[in-house]
């Protein structure tokens, strides 16, 4: 059983050493300069190619992340609103069953103290 748990790091050990093998790769077999103009700004500089590609590549990612961080907001939104609902929660049954440990009360299983989902009493 110990083995199969290693598969996972084992097999993404490998694909990060063909990928890096890969840039590398890359990278030696482009190290010729070529000319970037900013247009608007009469600037002009002379880059490697590999510099450009793997730049754009860099810079879409993280286009990428931005957007998808900015999409996913109201479900991070919800999630905090749920465990801050869920604390509030658990601590009123704390208290309750304090009450009902302190008062010597017995539980009454029929008549339940908890809000029901809606009631914000």
């Amino acid at each position: 059983m110990k083995f199969i748990s290693w598969i996972p790091r084992i097999a993404a050990a490998l694909i990060s050493l063909i990928v890096t093998i890969a840039v590398i790769s890359f990278v030696a077999s482009n190290l010729q300069r070529v000319v970037v103009d900013l247009w608007p700004f009469e600037i002009g500089l002379e880059v490697p190619v590999f510099v450009l590609l793997l730049g754009g590549l860099l810079i879409g990612f993280f286009c990428g992340a931005l957007v998808m961080w900015f999409s996913q907001g109201k479900g991070r939104r919800r999630g905090r609103q749920a465990r801050r609902e869920v604390a509030g929660l658990e601590r009123r049954v704390a208290d309750l069953e304090r009450k009902q440990v302190a008062g010597g009360e017995p539980a009454n299983p029929g008549q339940s103290q908890l809000p029901v989902s809606g009631d914000r009493s």
